[in-house]
């Protein structure tokens, strides 16, 4: 692989997790680099296991989509580039555009591992994600969902192998329709980078909280510019 990402530590931190750990509760302010963090990590995903990695990103309505398979595009770019010049770069472009089948929403990389893209509004749509073998599951911004009742049908289809433990990474801002849930589940009790147990399944889960002054792709004193002019109006908000 070619040129280094710029990351924080907390992102290094987390691309670096034991595998033990099954679950992720990424949950913090605006701007923080959450879905960064979570494509990266769907990106390691695939370099650890290749073409046994078979990673589903959902978000609540598909249209939203668009953001993050840029964000996969921009990371892709730079793992691969190798070079200085623009002929390198247009080989890298080109590489990386064979790599997304943008009809099915699926980046398929080099080494066989693949990463799908989704949205999940409603129960029926589900089905949609029923039996492909899914071993690691992203949901971008999951307090848009009142409650867990949704993706814990797709959970439902996450499978393990001989050396593999299915992972799920939840990310999202406070303040959405399933803020209670989240801190109910995910918050309350929990000690920040510190493994817990899931009581329903016993699974092993940590929260990462994070906030924009951590986010290197970000200019933050600016971020926070505006996040003030917010808390003016709306300061449960801000």
């Amino acid at each position: 692989m070619g040129s280094e990402l710029q990351i924080s530590k907390r992102t290094e931190w987390l691309l670096t997790l034991p595998l033990e750990i099954q679950g992720i509760a990424h949950f913090g302010g605006k701007g923080s680099a959450k879905t960064a963090d979570m494509c990266l990590a769907a990106i390691i995903w695939t370099d650890i296991y290749g073409d046994k990695a078979r990673c589903l990103i959902l978000r609540r309505y598909e249209r939203e989509l668009e953001g993050i398979v840029t964000m996969f595009t921009m990371f892709l770019m730079t793992i691969y580039y190798q070079g200085s010049g623009d002929k390198e770069r247009t080989a890298t472009a080109n590489l990386v555009k064979k790599m997304f089948n943008g009809s099915d929403m699926q980046f398929r990389l080099p080494n066989g591992g693949f990463i799908q893209l989704g949205g999940m509004e409603r129960e029926a749509d589900h089905l949609r994600y029923r039996g492909r073998n899914w071993n690691w599951l992203g949901v971008d911004e999951y307090p848009q969902y009142e409650g867990p009742k949704l993706i814990n049908l797709v959970r439902a289809e996450l499978r393990g192998a001989p050396g593999i433990k299915p992972r799920v990474f939840l990310t999202g801002n406070p303040g959405l329709k399933g803020h209670d849930s989240v801190n109910r589940n995910f918050i309350k009790g929990k000690k920040p980078y510190q493994p817990w147990t899931e009581p329903e399944t016993g699974l092993t889960w940590v929260t990462v909280p994070s906030n924009a002054s951590e986010n290197p792709f970000l200019d933050a004193e600016e971020h926070h510019r505006q996040i003030s002019i917010i808390a003016q109006n709306d300061p449960d908000l801000a």
